[in-house]
């Protein structure tokens, strides 16, 4: 039964060893453009206007708290604890419910770069997401000169899958990088079957299949609350029509 996902409000706020990552707010919107108009900022990303005036802000905080209370986005302001509640930058998660994957982009502003506070609070995001929201993948496109981006989303776990064009400011080449879930640990069985003169029975992958011509030992996949006996006693009849019990099994290795 897959995870169901919860509801994005409810999951706030988010807090790490340094921040306090809270919903953003249209009160935000006075301080998030002071710190948002230096153009070393703006030129490395999609979605910020330059000039990034306070009532541009405004509206975009509004459009922003009707897409975080219907689940479609996760727009959260960066607080450093004890710092008086005024944001030092944003981190967003913009949400396919459909598809379960999200997009992940942010911002920092310029006073604060190089402290570590983007990979703390990507990576706590980024977690959030998968554990709460139960995405199955979220991924970004980082322009190729921003290697603090690329570096920030690689200690959160991401990989680089690609090159491409994406429309932004002055430029349309992006590295895409990516971020799957984990998926549940596969557990398998496989039995080495002797005969009274030492042989062993080994089988061979049907044309067709995955790996096929290649040879291995019978078993297969262990299902939820079975033992790797059970499982290869089930597997051994299905598979070969071999009859045995758990007594005629003993543990070899385990990898």
């Amino acid at each position: 039964m897959p995870k169901r996902p919860t509801s994005a409000p409810s999951l706030l706020p988010i807090v790490t060893d340094r921040l306090i990552l809270r919903a953003q707010r249209v009160s935000d919107a006075e301080r998030l453009s002071a710190i948002s108009g230096d153009f070393d900022i703006v030129r490395h990303t999609a979605r910020i206007p330059c000039p990034n005036p306070p009532e541009t802000l405004q509206a975009y905080l509004e459009t922003g708290a009707d897409s975080l209370e219907i689940g479609r986005s996760l727009p959260l302001a960066l607080i450093p604890k004890g710092a008086n509640d005024e944001p030092i930058g944003v981190v967003n998660l913009v949400i396919d419910g459909v598809r379960r994957e999200a997009e992940v982009d942010y911002w920092l502003g310029k006073d604060y770069w190089g402290c570590g506070y983007m990979s703390e609070a990507v990576s706590a995001l980024v977690d959030c997401g998968f554990r709460q929201l139960a995405l199955r993948r979220i991924y970004a496109a980082v322009p190729p000169d921003n290697p603090a981006s690329l570096k920030v989303l690689a200690k959160a776990g991401f990989s680089e899958v690609g090159r491409g064009h994406v429309p932004t400011r002055d430029r349309d080449e992006a590295i895409f990088v990516e971020r799957l879930a984990a998926k549940p640990p596969l557990l398998v069985a496989a039995v080495a079957l002797v005969d009274r003169d030492g042989r062993v029975l080994l089988t061979r992958r049907p044309p067709g299949k995955h790996l096929a011509g290649m040879w291995e030992f019978p078993g297969g996949k262990v299902d939820h609350g079975e033992t790797p006996e059970a499982a290869l006693i089930r597997e051994l009849r299905e598979e070969l029509a071999v009859d045995t019990e758990a007594s005629c099994l003993a543990p070899f290795t385990f990898a």
